[in-house]
């Protein structure tokens, strides 16, 4: 929006003729569509080549304006508006005895740089050697990420074998929507392949199709101590950060 007029308050009515009001209605929706918008707009409304920006003061003088959209690709949209460029995730000291963990996001990065697994495993062997008592997981912000990530952190946090999910249900076979999704067609094979029907609109998931199915073992670098977890309002409605926090608190 840099090409809209500097002035102390801009009030955006409709792009392309879609009123904004009407793309995000609940309170949830408005937050994440502050912070998501580019990308729930390329998705689900549409990749035009310009823009054509409504927008008006606070003494609703209205302007109209044309952007020309930036150039880009589904999966680098994807990636970038809900695992913005930077360090996903950190370990610090707070005393000799708290350490703080903040993950923001169950994801590697996409040059490597870095690697969840292995961060996991750097973090908690400084935790041991510093023979801290007390640990924060902040994941405050955490838009989610890989499944089997929720499950590999948890191995750090107990000292007996565990399933991270008791089963794993769904109500199609198939995802009628691949075309908003960085996915193609092989994804609905999969799940036809790993899935036995319990009832007209229920399937389940066999075992040997999801690594969280199974029985896990604790990490042997597992922490001992006590843990504490930061969320926010939003983060349970996420898919792997809020689900990462509903089973710790079921399985303690």
């Amino acid at each position: 929006m840099a090409a809209i007029p500097k002035r102390d308050r801009w009030f955006l009515l409709r792009i392309s003729g879609e009123w904004t009001s009407s793309i995000g209605q609940s309170r949830y929706c408005q937050q994440m569509m502050n912070k998501l918008f580019s990308f729930y707009y390329y998705s689900f409304i549409g990749q035009p080549d310009n823009f054509s920006i409504e927008y008006a003061d606070e003494e609703n003088k209205r302007r109209n304006i044309s952007l020309r959209a930036i150039a880009t690709n589904k999966d680098s949209v994807i990636r970038f508006f809900l695992f913005p460029p930077g360090k996903h995730y950190s370990i610090k000291f707070i005393n000799d005895t708290i350490a703080l963990l903040t993950i923001k996001g169950f994801i590697d990065s996409e040059q490597g740089k870095h690697d969840f697994p292995g961060f996991l495993d750097s973090a908690f062997t400084a935790i041991r050697k510093k023979a801290a008592k007390h640990l924060i997981i902040d994941l405050r912000g955490n838009p989610g990420g890989q499944d089997e990530y929720g499950s590999l952190l948890y191995s750090y946090l107990t000292a007996t074998d565990f399933k991270y999910y008791k089963e794993l249900l769904t109500v199609t076979d198939s995802i009628p929507f691949l075309e908003y999704t960085n996915e193609d067609s092989s994804l609905n094979q999969m799940i036809k392949g790993c899935v036995d029907k319990v009832s007209s609109y229920l399937f389940k998931f066999r075992d040997s199709c999801h690594t969280n199915l199974l029985l896990q073992k604790p990490n042997l670098n597992y922490f001992p101590g006590e843990v504490y977890v930061l969320i926010n309002g939003a983060l349970l409605m996420q898919l792997q950060a809020g689900e990462f926090v509903r089973i710790i608190l079921s399985l303690h």
